[in-house]
């Protein structure tokens, strides 16, 4: 729980946005994931515009919470991870 609430604090340091709790339980239940598949969920799901989950994993990223495994490009979208709990969860 310590890594949970200490990852919900520093998203909501990072993002300033009502919909960091989304961000902080989409990364725990799953800490590798493709951005657009994380995009449409968040569409589809909560009615948050694409380009807002966009610019959210964008500063996750430019604050090192989210680590990009592989760049995105053109049709290709990227996939990302959260490196500390991969790491948590491999002892």
């Amino acid at each position: 729980m310590e890594l949970y609430d200490g990852m919900k604090l520093r998203v909501q340091d990072a993002t300033r946005s009502q919909c960091s709790i989304y961000l902080v339980d989409s990364i725990f239940s799953k800490p590798v994931f493709k951005s657009s598949d994380l995009i449409s969920q968040f569409s589809n799901q909560h009615g948050i515009h694409r380009q807002t989950t966009f610019e959210l994993l964008k500063r996750l990223r430019d604050a090192e919470i989210l680590q990009e495994l592989r760049l995105g490009g053109g049709s290709r979208s990227a996939v990302l991870c959260f490196p500390e709990l991969i790491v948590l969860a491999k002892g």
